[in-house]
Parts: structure tokens; sequence; C-alpha cells
């Protein structure tokens, strides 16, 4: 039995310290074999991805990890959709235990849509954030066209799209990442293994980015 962590991407300009220390807490607690950070470029002033970023956060706090950055979700959605891929490619015929990492604010869609991506045998691991009431509002009907997306994955497309105009980013962004994710399926990521076990390849470190 294998025990995937899947931390769910966060807000580059939001209380980022706060989250990445307690995701850091959480996964010493629950001691995964794999970690896959999941989250692309969602802010408008940096071309770091959600995933680095957190990952680079985490990885100093917590050295023997063996992290998988998934770079290119850009919803809450994506992020369990590309990392349930990541999962079954590496692990083929593995029973899997997945802890998923998200903030309280989108835990109740990331409850609903792990059941249906990742299945039964899933916990979700919530650390405390404060949103605005405009966010608290909108959240429910983000549920609902995440999970339309989750039973009709034609329809995931629209759904990214949407979730990538109201993140305000410039239109060069816009379009870099919106073909990013639509080739995200084919698993493209990258890898470091700090733990020293063999059995698993690194291929490219998670090194600081210019």
């Amino acid at each position: 039995m294998t025990r995937v962590g899947v931390v769910c991407g966060y807000d580059l300009n939001g209380d980022l310290p706060a989250y990445v220390a307690g995701v850091a807490r959480e996964l010493a607690r629950v001691h995964c074999d794999v970690v896959i950070f999941s989250g692309g470029q969602t802010s408008p002033v940096t071309w770091h991805s959600e995933a680095w970023t957190i990952a680079d956060g985490v990885h100093a706090l917590l050295p023997d990890l063996e992290i998988i950055l998934e770079e290119r979700a850009m919803t809450t959605l994506d992020n369990l959709v590309f990392a349930h891929a990541i999962a079954q490619h590496g692990f083929p015929g593995v029973t899997l235990d997945y802890f998923v990492f998200c903030d309280s604010a989108h835990a109740r869609k990331v409850r609903i849509l792990s059941r249906m991506i990742l299945g039964l045998r899933t916990t979700v691991i919530e650390l405390p954030r404060d949103v605005s009431l405009r966010v608290r509002m909108f959240e429910p009907l983000s549920t609902l066209f995440e999970m339309w997306g989750a039973h009709s994955p034609r329809m995931r497309r629209f759904v990214r799209a949407g979730a990538v105009l109201l993140k305000g980013l410039t239109a060069e962004q816009r379009r870099s990442v919106l073909r990013a994710a639509a080739s995200a399926v084919g698993l493209p990521h990258r890898r470091r293994r700090t733990s020293g076990r063999a059995s698993r390849p690194a291929s490219h470190p998670l090194a600081p980015r210019q």
C-alpha cells in the first residue's frame, strides 16, 4: 500500500508562508511515500507556478520528501485529475491511499471532487484560511461547475478557461497556461527524489529559477 500526498495550489498573492508551514507540519505527521504538488502559473506578477513555489518552501522544511511537481493545473479539478493521472502512471496496479492537502476555503469542494476522482481511499486535510465574502459566495457555484467537469471530461477545458479569466492573467499568460494545461494528461512533470530510495529515479531537480 502506497501513501500519495496531493498538495493543492494556493494563491501566490495570499498568505502563502502560513499555508506552506501548515502543509509541512501535516506532511510530517502523515508520512506520505511521495507528494505531488499541483498548481500552475496563476499569478499575473510572476511566471513561477504555485506547485514550484509551495514545494520549494516545504522542501526547505522537510528536505527528505520525495516530491513531484505538477505545474499545469488551473483549478481544483485540475489539481486532482492531473495528480491522479501521475499517481496511476507511477504506481500501476498498486493500492493507493491519497492524502489531499488544501485550504479551508476550498475544503468542501475538495472533499466532493476527491471522492469523484480519487475514490474512497482519500483523506482531505484542510489548513485554515480567511477569505473574503465574495470568495465564499462564489465557491458553491465553482463547486457545481467543477463537479460538471468531473462528470464530463470534454467540458473541463471550459471550466479551466473560465478560471483562467478570473485570475487576472495577461493575455500572453492565458494563452500559455491554457495550451500547457490542455496537454497535461500526458503527464509532463518535474520530479525530485530526496528520500534516497534508488528505486524511484530522479529526473529534474527542484532548483531555484531565474
